[in-house]
């Protein structure tokens, strides 16, 4: 199965507890395999993914989404769609290469970048990730 993320270590915030004046905790999701927050919800959808039987994923991103969801789809070795701005951080652009998925660089930002997905993903067995909050397969 999937290296599921978590366990991040919760770190006392002396300062911010100072000015709130109450304790204050921040966790250090640095620690997730990929480093990013993103890894919770792209370890959710590749598990939903392979439980419903989609053959592919996909997603617009600016390059944290991206990164994750094909470093987890490579991991389970599903089908990964990146669609990416052509502005894209060419660091970012560089590990998200890393994990093999198919990159689509859009003219224009990340609103060209979702319609791209929308339009050119094939349904209906690619599970499509619109943003990282309202992940919906394709019909």
């Amino acid at each position: 199965m999937i290296p599921k993320p978590g366990k991040t270590p919760l770190r006392f915030l002396r300062s911010f507890s100072r000015l709130f004046g109450v304790k204050v905790y921040g966790k250090l999701e640095l620690v997730n395999p990929t480093g990013s927050h993103k890894d919770r919800e792209s370890w959710e959808v590749l598990r939903d993914v392979k439980a419903k039987g989609f053959k592919a994923v996909g997603c617009a991103s600016t390059g944290n989404a991206a990164i994750s969801l094909a470093a987890y789809a490579f991991m389970v070795g599903i089908e990964c769609h990146i669609y990416v701005s052509e502005s894209i951080n060419p660091d970012k652009l560089a590990l998200i290469e890393a994990f093999h998925p198919k990159i689509h660089i859009v003219k224009g930002g990340y609103e060209e970048a979702i319609e791209r997905d929308a339009i050119e993903t094939p349904s209906p067995w690619v599970f499509t990730m619109l943003t990282q909050e309202s992940a919906m397969p394709r019909s």
